[in-house]
């Protein structure tokens, strides 16, 4: 509604891209340091740094940045975010230590939380943290939990939750991810064109009872709904771009489904 409203999301939208891609670093156990995310000052307006142009500090960052370089934390991962019910989620742990655990043996409790708080999965594992010898250390990041979990609740937010239960309180011990049920979904009225060679779209398309048929630019332009997807149609390059945009300009809607789309020989975004 209002124009200040776009930068405040912009800075919302910062704390959750750090805690996504800073989490990822500190999984993985080959890096000893960064410090491209930790930019101070905002230049060129890339958007990325921890204070805006006045030298103001972006809300949320500070607390978000306390928690992602903590020496001892948890990364957890769940992959999809977004699901449907009745799939499973990938879903994996890492143990973030520097140095903070001595060696030894350290119970760990993880958990799934569904929409209603209430657990729908469990597992207790024991990590173990190696003794220091002469020519090794421990790593600074250790995977302890990795497995599938099929998913069959309501939809909603899920949370996949880390505890170590005695020897330390390691920060990050959440990550979230949704469940959506396909039966839920609006169905899809009229017919898709379909832009390009790409049989994987083709099968989900009819597997879903949605009508689809081949882009024609010799149809009249009208308020259409095209996939684009796979290799261009021919013929190819410049010309197939430009009956595409030319039905755009006539009112259809286009969705580029694929970077893939873009790619013509070496140049992956021609």
């Amino acid at each position: 509604p209002r124009p200040e409203d776009f930068f405040l999301e912009s800075d919302a939208n910062l704390v959750k891209l750090h805690r996504i891609g800073i989490n990822a670093l500190r999984a993985n156990p080959h890096l000893v340091a960064f410090s491209s995310t930790h930019a101070i000052t905002e230049a060129a307006f890339q958007g990325a740094s921890a204070t805006n142009l006045f030298r103001e500090l972006k809300p949320g960052l500070l607390d978000v940045t306390f928690e992602l370089t903590a020496p001892l934390r948890w990364s957890l991962f769940a992959e999809p975010v977004n699901v449907y019910r009745g799939r499973s989620v990938r879903l994996e742990a890492v143990l973030v230590n520097e140095d903070k655990l001595r060696p030894g043996k350290y119970p760990a409790r993880f958990r799934v939380i569904d929409p209603q708080s209430l657990p729908i999965w469990e597992r207790t594992v024991t990590i173990e943290i190696p003794q220091r010898g002469e020519k090794q250390e421990p790593p600074f990041a250790q995977p302890v939990f990795a497995g599938d979990l099929p998913l069959n609740g309501p939809p909603g937010r899920y949370r996949f939750l880390a505890t170590l239960l005695q020897g330390g309180a390691p920060q990050g011990g959440e990550t979230e991810l949704y469940v959506t049920d396909a039966a839920a979904m609006p169905g899809v009225a009229g017919e898709i064109a379909l832009w390009g060679e790409d049989a994987d779209v083709q099968r989900w398309l009819a597997a879903n009872g949605i009508r689809a048929r081949p882009f024609a630019a010799s149809a009249p332009p009208g308020r259409t709904v095209i996939l684009a997807s796979g290799k261009p149609p021919a013929p190819g390059g410049a010309a197939a771009f430009a009956e595409l945009a030319g039905h755009v300009a006539g009112g259809a809607t286009a969705v580029l489904l694929a970077p893939s789309v873009f790619s013509d020989g070496q140049d992956p975004i021609r």
